[in-house]
């Protein structure tokens, strides 16, 4: 994807993006009607053996609209500029957090509790980008990742347990998946 023009890449992102988007809508319609069964029944619950599926559902799942909405606009820009740099590395780095994150979520978060919220992976995004700045070793790489650290940085502290009803565990092992998952990449030269 990077030999094509930049406005064809974008425009490939930004379908790949808004089709995510509307899928996770759907979802949250859905989720909505039911009284938000789909995230109770389809939400990490640390370990329970019987939920360890959930580790691929949960990123898609959302507890209100507004949960949905405000999660939106971070996916679409960070997972946004992740598949304009390559659509299998967003591929990749998709299913390398959810397993990786979602396995640690499973293993350590706090008893009696559901995660679910595309923040797992705005994170991993998130970390992604900034850690490739270093580990890419070249200028558009790293002017990126000042730019999304300087944009984002403050997310930084949601990854701190700060409120009992926010997954600051999806945040941290999200980042720690998308920093791990660039470190791969930089060694292997992409």
């Amino acid at each position: 994807m990077a030999k094509m023009k930049f406005w064809e890449r974008f425009k490939i992102s930004f379908r790949w993006v808004a089709s995510l988007l509307i899928f996770m809508g759907v979802l949250e319609f859905a989720n909505h009607l039911s009284n938000y069964a789909l995230s109770v029944n389809g939400g990490i619950v640390p370990r329970v053996p019987s939920r360890l599926w959930a580790i691929f559902t949960a990123p898609f799942l959302h507890f209100s609209p507004e949960h949905y909405l405000l999660n939106s606009i971070s996916f679409a820009i960070l997972g946004g500029l992740v598949v304009l740099e390559d659509r299998r590395i967003f591929v990749k780095l998709t299913l390398f957090s959810c397993f990786f994150a979602g396995l640690a979520v499973w293993l350590v978060g706090r008893p009696h509790s559901v995660h679910a919220g595309s923040s797992l992976l705005i994170f991993a995004y998130f970390g992604f980008v900034v850690a490739s700045g270093w580990f890419a070793k070249n200028w558009k790489s790293f002017f990126l990742a000042i730019l999304i650290g300087l944009i984002y940085g403050g997310m930084i502290f949601q990854a701190l347990p700060t409120e009992e009803f926010i997954s600051w565990e999806s945040h941290l092992f999200g980042m720690i998946a998308g920093i791990l998952f660039a470190k791969i990449l930089g060694k292997r030269g992409r």
